[in-house]
């Protein structure tokens, strides 16, 4: 299955003032280090727990039968908000002939119909919501990840220096 990003998101899930408050600085003269932090800590959280945040329009593709077990094809990168489209070899499949399911913390598209002409190709919203909508523990990993990258940003520069 290939899965690809048709619209990111527009937002993070914590603010510049959330950032420096837990950083524990006054000052903005790290504001540019601390914006492009925020967003690559949201980024290794989302990788690393196989979830999407901030909300953001995905698409999945399916390309052989072996993906899809019982007319169910899981949808990744989720919590899925809704499914937009579905299309198959044979072009749009019927939004009648589909239901989003959820098992777990896993979703899929389930087909209600007859089998399907691959690739499948669902294109569908993923994520948390907005800002206020994400889960707090997950914040709060981003929040302390940030603190340790701002806390050790200049690890490499403190080395011992090589022997001649």
């Amino acid at each position: 299955m290939k899965t690809v990003t048709i619209v990111a998101p527009i937002t993070e899930p914590i603010t510049y003032a959330q950032a420096k408050s837990q950083i524990r600085i006054s000052h903005d003269g790290e504001r540019q280090w601390i914006t492009d932090n925020i967003q690559s800590v949201r980024a290794t959280c989302e990788k690393e727990s196989g979830l999407s945040i901030i909300t953001r329009t995905l698409q999945a593709t399916a390309y052989a039968g072996h993906e899809m077990h019982r007319g169910l094809i899981r949808l990744p990168r989720g919590p899925v908000q809704s499914i937009t489209s579905a299309t198959d070899a044979n072009g749009t499949i019927p939004s009648t002939s589909y239901t989003l399911e959820r098992f777990g913390l896993t979703d899929y598209w389930k087909l209600l119909t007859s089998n399907p002409t691959y690739p499948i190709t669902i294109t569908y919203s993923a994520g948390y919501g907005s800002q206020s909508d994400v889960p707090a523990d997950l914040r709060q990993i981003m929040l302390g990840h940030l603190a340790f990258l701002y806390d050790n940003r200049n690890a490499s520069s403190d080395a011992a220096p090589a022997l001649d």
